[in-house]
């Protein structure tokens, strides 16, 4: 058994002795080879490695909070809304507008309404209406009654409006006016006719005066005009100072003592 021998030296020498060895593979085969050992360690740079690329999401915020103006310019301006017939005006159109009172457009919006509603429920609705209007409220103090003897109404009234409208319906008419001696229903009817009517049109022209040279002299608050003033005659009184016709209706009394509300009536 052939022992070789590994020693670098040893294989040199026999290769030199060798007569048929090239000179470029003597000259390879000289230098002695190294065994392959760890590799060397990690040589430290002086400068600093090159920062890493944030991530995409990062990418985004700062893309976000560049200026807008500095990316894509400024917003275009927006666009103005242009009509198909720009010189038709209101006075053009408003011939062909038709025009409906309250009452006439209240009836329109009932029959609307009938046109989709079942003969079933139009008859319990003309019922309820019904029981509605003739039942009373139930109130304890109802003082006012209709004087007219041939008023087939079995009810009194709470409310001094509601009972002047009653009253309005049999042309009873509990206001006058004492400078032209017009009658009205209501109360606020009169008040509204001394306040616009032309008729008064000297009165009018006097309350204003006295009331803007009272307001000059700061003496508003105890405003009364001379025509109110005046102590009336028996036959010429004014109207909210005749007797049953008074502004505020007198207060019950008041405590333990006071007696039963249903036997009150006010004059």
């Amino acid at each position: 058994m052939t022992k070789t021998n590994s020693n670098p030296a040893f294989v040199a020498s026999n290769e030199e002795a060798s007569p048929s060895s090239d000179t470029s593979s003597t000259i390879v085969s000289s230098a002695p080879k190294l065994e392959a050992g760890p590799d060397p360690p990690f040589a430290w740079s002086p400068s600093p490695p090159p920062p890493a690329p944030p991530p995409a999401s990062r990418k985004r915020k700062h893309s976000d909070k560049a200026p807008v103006t500095s990316l894509r310019g400024p917003p275009p301006p927006k666009k103005r809304k242009v009509r198909s017939y720009p010189l038709i005006e209101t006075k053009h159109v408003i011939d062909y507008i038709v025009v409906f009172d309250p009452n006439t457009a209240l009836e329109r919006r009932n029959n609307r309404r009938l046109k989709i509603r079942s003969p079933s429920k139009l008859e319990q609705d003309e019922a309820r209406i019904n029981r509605i209007r003739n039942e009373p409220k139930p109130r304890k103090n109802r003082p006012r009654d209709c004087p007219d003897p041939k008023c087939t109404a079995d009810i009194s009234w709470s409310n001094q409006r509601s009972y002047e409208n009653h009253l309005s319906e049999h042309n009873i008419c509990m206001f006058m006016c004492n400078i032209c001696y017009h009658e009205y229903p209501r109360k606020d009817n009169a008040i509204r006719h001394l306040q616009e009517d032309r008729v008064h049109n000297d009165l009018q022209e006097e309350l204003t005066a006295e009331i803007l040279k009272r307001r000059e002299a700061g003496e508003d608050s105890g405003f009364e005009s001379s025509a109110l003033s005046q102590s009336p005659s028996p036959n010429n009184t004014p109207f909210r100072t005749q007797s049953g016709l008074r502004d505020r209706k007198p207060r019950a009394p008041t405590g333990p003592n006071r007696p039963n509300s249903n036997n009150i009536r006010y004059v």
